[in-house]
């Protein structure tokens, strides 16, 4: 399974949608496997004005509810209405975060920037916490204090920085700035803007600089007529009109959709991606659609292991098969050898069972059975144990090749 990463554009996207939803709400549980980080909410009931204004991702919210915050280090992140709880993992980081979270409020739910870090802002009764989650490089959790010292981690390290507890969060340089901002201004200014980014193509420069990634600003390009691969200090007064004109286009389409390429979903979007000529299913939501695009990922990833599993079990199959074909001609052999010298040992059987029930100890009895070994030796037949207890004599027969017992 490709691993599909958020971009900057699309961590926006899914705060914008529920913003309203998640505010005020409560921390119900939180659970951790893997990379795998759940923070269940119970949300506030939402008012019927809120419901009509808010792009939330869950059904109508009038009453209070729990909701999911699932956050994939160091890729993805969604929101879910009803999660069915893993096999959680305990850890000092989760036991931590419980401990300081549980039954604080979500106050706020913001991105720094454009860029792909999510800030959770939480109110208890005499503390103020912030989660930081860092969806980019490694991938970073960092609970820290109202002064942005850092209390719990999960990842000590990120995109070049160290972080310790105790010590403050430090963001990284050059967080995104917001491209609807950016692009609001005059053309001079925004040419001014691109000229920084120096001699980068200007999908390089829309996807990294200004957080869209790849997908969204090759499509960008497309609708502005712009040549992906032309450097970004030689835009004209036209295109950089239309440059502007479909990035705030882009910003203010709501289009949900997975792209499905022979039956198998390939890529997913919050606006319509036009160059993808593929079948299509839309969601009600971002959220939804991420969602369903990382379960039928998985189950895609499951069931092209499949076949694996089943080489594995045929090849144990066929591993028990040449045992078992080895063990039949081992006891056809041994069965044979029996039939050949079948006299010698009823002789050797009656012999052992007289001595055995004659007078004597255990001892004198085995020196007498051993000593039949030398009426046996032209014969090829020896007798190797005696075992009172089993009521068993083990004996070797002598082949003119090795010895076979």
């Amino acid at each position: 399974m490709r691993e599909r990463q958020l971009t900057g554009f699309e961590i926006h996207r899914l705060i914008e949608e529920n913003r309203m939803l998640l505010k005020d709400s409560r921390v119900d549980k939180i659970f951790h496997s893997k990379n795998d980080f759940v923070i269940r909410l119970r949300t506030k009931p939402l008012m019927v004005n809120q419901i009509k204004n808010a792009q939330n991702s869950i059904s109508e919210n009038k009453k209070r509810k729990k909701v999911s915050l699932i956050f994939k280090i160091p890729n993805l992140f969604f929101i879910k209405e009803e999660y069915e709880p893993f096999e959680a993992e305990t850890s000092n980081f989760t036991g931590l975060l419980r401990k300081k979270l549980n039954n604080k409020v979500l106050r706020e739910i913001s991105q720094r920037g454009f860029d792909r870090i999510i800030d959770l802002k939480f109110e208890g009764k005499d503390e103020h916490l912030k989660l930081m989650i860092e969806l980019f490089d490694k991938g970073a959790i960092l609970l820290t204090d109202e002064t942005g010292r850092i209390i719990a981690k999960y990842g000590s390290e990120n995109a070049g920085r160290t972080f310790s507890i105790n010590n403050s969060y430090e963001e990284p340089e050059n967080i995104i700035k917001s491209p609807a901002k950016i692009f609001s201004e005059g053309h001079d200014i925004i040419k001014k803007m691109l000229k920084k980014t120096g001699e980068k193509e200007i999908v390089k420069v829309l996807a990294s600089d200004y957080g869209f990634g790849r997908l969204y600003a090759e499509e960008i390009c497309s609708r502005s007529g712009i040549k992906k691969m032309k450097k970004s200090g030689e835009l004209t007064k036209e295109e950089l009109s239309s440059l502007a004109k479909k990035v705030k286009e882009v910003l203010s389409e709501h289009k949900n959709i997975i792209y499905i390429k022979e039956n198998e979903p390939e890529e997913v979007s919050c606006v319509e991606i036009k160059s993808l000529n593929l079948e299509r299913r839309e969601f009600e939501s971002f959220s939804k659609a991420i969602e369903e695009f990382v379960r039928e990922k998985q189950a895609e990833s499951k069931k092209g292991k499949a076949p694996k599993k089943e080489e594995i079990i045929i090849k144990k199959q066929k591993e028990t098969i040449e045992r078992l074909k080895k063990e039949a001609e081992e006891d056809k052999r041994k069965a044979e050898e029996i039939y050949e010298h079948y006299n010698e040992i009823k002789w050797i059987i009656g012999e052992a069972n007289r001595i055995i029930k004659s007078q004597g100890t255990n001892k004198e009895k085995k020196e007498k059975i051993l000593k039949l070994n030398d009426l046996l030796k032209d014969k090829g037949i020896k007798i190797e144990e005696i075992n009172f207890k089993d009521k068993k004599v083990r004996i070797s027969v002598k082949k003119n090749k090795g010895n076979n017992k």
